[in-house]
């Protein structure tokens, strides 16, 4: 089981959480797993949505931001000017 936001989940829910997470990686594949860094990325974003989305081509860029940001060991990695990208672009989720 994973932890993430207080919630666990089991490798079925992570593989649906990430599951659209490939299309980020532009080596990503069933056979070549996301790198690390574009992982631990997506997570940062997704935990900080909370069960919001974002449409994909936001969702993209601001993972590549957040993953660029991890690599060169800039903090925090969701800075005030991303956190208002992210949030003026969130979807609300359905109830």
């Amino acid at each position: 089981m994973l932890f993430r936001s207080r919630r666990l989940f089991g490798i079925e829910q992570t593989n649906q959480c990430f599951g659209d997470s490939l299309t980020l990686c532009p080596l990503g594949t069933s056979s070549n797993p996301l790198a690390l860094s574009l992982f631990a990325a997506e997570s940062l974003v997704r935990d900080y949505l909370n069960g919001r989305t974002l449409p994909t081509a936001l969702h993209s860029a601001v993972v590549r931001m957040a993953e660029s940001r991890l690599m060169d060991g800039l903090m925090p990695v969701l800075d005030e000017t991303l956190r208002r990208d992210i949030d003026s672009g969130a979807i609300a989720s359905s109830p």
